[in-house]
């Protein structure tokens, strides 16, 4: 390029080179400034950090995407071409990123609905374990027996979800069997004892002993109370154990799978005796 060249350009398009440099050069800390800001009031308004973070992200590409695009404009550039590429990059990460975007959305939708946050025990689908992180992604979850399971966001959204730790109090049910032979008051006052004299079995809402069915070998009873959701599972053991011990110092019968035959009225001897077989009348011929 000969330098006539090079002034002619300058006279022509200086000044417009020079107001899309000034626009770049405030317009950059311009952005910072405004994701900083924004980012203070997200986390002000005690908005989940991960859902910040990505919310902050996108701010920040449509920002700059915006700024270069306004410079392009004012330099008069072509942008035909890169804009067909761009699309159609676009579309081809969006169909390969199908499932990952779908994860991210359901990650953004339960980190602001909150059906459960870290540290507690849920229930999804047939897992059930203690939240131990919720990303964009996935939610980890350790298991009773110590295992991690970690769930697409995608599983979490589509299943029921089950949260145990939302509310300080649970029921807690059990069933006891006795025996047809026992009295059904005494054994139904032998278990709210047991119950009542439980200090972790919350007095209110009342415990609630009642028989439940009749069934082929005994009674089913079954008991119902309240406890705080931190000591559900020992009151679950000590009450078992307790029953147990309570049925044997009252000598009160657990009941025992049995079977109990009975022959039609008129029936004669020589039909409920074993028929005799060509076997076993041949043996008896030879004796």
């Amino acid at each position: 390029m000969e330098w006539q060249e090079i002034i002619d350009f300058v006279k022509t398009q200086g000044f417009t080179v020079l107001q899309a440099l000034v626009v770049l050069l405030i317009g950059l800390p311009t952005v910072k400034t405004l994701v900083k800001t924004l980012k203070f009031l997200m986390l002000r308004s005690r908005m989940e950090k991960t859902l910040v973070s990505f919310m902050l992200t996108l701010i920040r590409i449509v920002l700059y995407a915006v700024l270069f695009l306004g410079v392009a404009a004012m330099l008069k550039l072509n942008l035909s071409g890169i804009s067909t590429i761009v699309a159609a990059f676009t579309v081809a990460i969006g169909l390969s990123l199908q499932n990952l975007i779908g994860s991210v959305a359901d990650g953004v939708l339960l980190i602001n609905s909150k059906p459960f946050v870290v540290g507690d025990f849920i229930e999804i689908g047939s897992v059930s374990g203690t939240v131990q992180k919720i990303s964009l992604i996935h939610t980890t979850l350790n298991t009773s027996d110590n295992k991690r399971v970690i769930l697409p966001n995608t599983t979490v959204f589509g299943s029921n979800i089950v949260n145990y730790s939302t509310n300080d109090k649970r029921r807690l049910e059990l069933l006891f069997d006795i025996d047809y032979d026992e009295d059904l008051s005494r054994a139904k006052k032998v278990i709210l004892d047991v119950i009542t004299a439980n200090p972790m079995a919350l007095r209110q809402p009342a415990p609630m002993v009642r028989m439940k069915t009749q069934g082929d070998d005994g009674i089913q009873i079954i008991a119902r109370c309240w406890v705080k959701n931190s000591n559900y599972w020992d009151l679950y053991y000590d009450l078992q154990e307790s029953v147990y011990a309570a049925f044997e110092d009252n000598n009160i019968e657990i009941p025992y799978s049995q079977l109990t035959l009975s022959f039609r009225d008129g029936a004669s001897a020589s039909a409920k005796a074993a028929p005799e077989t060509d076997e076993t009348a041949a043996e008896g011929g030879g004796k």
